[in-house]
């Protein structure tokens, strides 16, 4: 009885939770990040100041939704797609799969989340979407598809910090053109330049 209690409260600070994020994002949106205040979060979502702060550290720390969202998208692609083909024919795959999640996210919500103050795109080390081009690049260079010329890692970094910059250029222009084609141009280029 007391471990059916104990799910029924996490599952009642996960909607608490939720809720908060989804008046945050939607305020983000509609007044801009730096408008809106924990305050004005906190209305909306019918909550306390504390309660904010039992489940988020800043109004910045809503996006971690958005983050765990993708990340979640990620880890059931890899799992979902065994590389077992051309290791550059998998890396284009992938960052095509990388631009579409984030095009998936509200164009509104998507520009106040790149703000610099987050580094929301996240590349730290053990982010799903880094670990997995560095395992195809590996896999590129043990078959020989992909220059040795530089580390995995260097190779990896040169990738992300290329796809993070063509989905922030996106945002700057509001969604104007495809994404996913200017992604795959991105990636055919840069593919190129690290063949073997």
């Amino acid at each position: 009885m007391p471990r059916k209690a104990m799910s029924d409260r996490q599952k009642q600070a996960n909607r608490s939770k939720q809720k908060i994020a989804k008046a945050a994002l939607s305020l983000f949106q509609k007044k801009g990040y730096h408008n809106v205040t924990i305050e004005d979060i906190c209305k909306k979502a019918d909550v306390s100041v504390g309660g904010f702060y039992h489940h988020f550290s800043s109004k910045g720390a809503v996006f971690e939704i958005v983050m765990s969202e993708i990340t979640g998208k990620v880890s059931s692609y890899v799992r979902a797609h065994p590389s077992g083909g051309s290791a550059r024919e998998d890396l284009r795959q992938f960052l095509l799969f990388f631009a579409q999640c984030h095009q998936e996210i509200d164009l509104g919500v998507l520009q106040a989340w790149l703000n610099p103050s987050f580094c929301a795109l996240g590349d730290a080390p053990d982010d799903p979407s880094v670990l997995e081009i560095t395992r195809l690049i590996q896999a590129g260079q043990s078959s020989g598809e992909i220059t040795e010329q530089f580390s995995p890692r260097e190779l990896t970094t040169h990738l992300f910090v290329g796809a993070k910059g063509v989905i922030y250029d996106w945002c700057l222009h509001a969604g104007g053109y495809d994404l996913l084609q200017r992604m795959n141009l991105y990636i055919g280029i840069e593919l190129c330049g690290i063949s073997a």
